[in-house]
């Protein structure tokens, strides 16, 4: 008797997301029709549902193929989950849907009762490019960041210390975690103050 119960309840859950899928499918059915069509990745393309590196992995591999392949190469797609992302590979074009189609990701709703009306969501071209300038102009001076250039000199002079044993073997290797160490050891000498020594002490 109990079999049955869990038996009926499972068809139950399984019958009612198999309708709520087909409803969602047919409600979005233009968009997942115009998804399909920009070349990229395939809707259900996905290696591992547990490996946050597997799937990262397989994304960059399939839209390198799909650069790679595609005659057009202006922009590509990728699927994450139900949510279509498309990657502009032109800048002429990118330079026109940011004049003319600026629309914040879903990603940004999380902080609409925080910053409704800041310029991270920001629907309104106008405004957003006036906000954009007006902190680009104060923040990204030359007078200011001319205080920096010797913390920047120093921190370069020893990543490239690091990097020149490298360079003699003629080998190819991975800078990803030396350019981290580096980044790092700017930022918050320029912004705290302050000297971890990070370069030096971190390998």
């Amino acid at each position: 008797m109990l079999l049955s119960d869990m038996n009926k309840l499972w068809l139950f859950f399984l019958s009612t997301f198999i309708t709520y899928l087909f409803i969602h499918v047919w409600k979005h059915r233009r968009y997942y029709y115009l998804g399909h069509k920009i070349p990229g990745a395939p809707l259900l393309y996905l290696k591992s549902f547990f490996s946050m590196e597997a799937i990262t992995r397989a994304y960059i591999d399939v839209f390198d193929t799909t650069r790679s392949n595609n005659k057009l190469k202006t922009m590509g797609k990728v699927w994450l989950g139900p949510k279509l992302a498309v990657v502009v590979m032109d800048p002429d074009l990118t330079h026109e849907l940011l004049r003319h189609n600026l629309q914040k990701a879903d990603f940004y709703r999380f902080l609409d009762e925080t910053i409704k009306n800041g310029i991270f969501r920001e629907n309104l071209i106008p405004k957003w490019a006036h906000r954009r300038r007006t902190i680009g102009s104060s923040a990204f001076k030359l007078s200011a960041l001319k205080s920096y250039v010797e913390i920047f000199f120093q921190e370069s002079s020893i990543l490239a210390n690091k990097l020149a044993p490298f360079a003699k073997t003629h080998l190819s290797f991975e800078p990803v975690n030396f350019m981290s160490l580096a980044s790092l050891s700017m930022i918050l000498r320029a912004t705290c103050g302050v000297d971890f020594k990070i370069q030096q002490s971190l390998r």
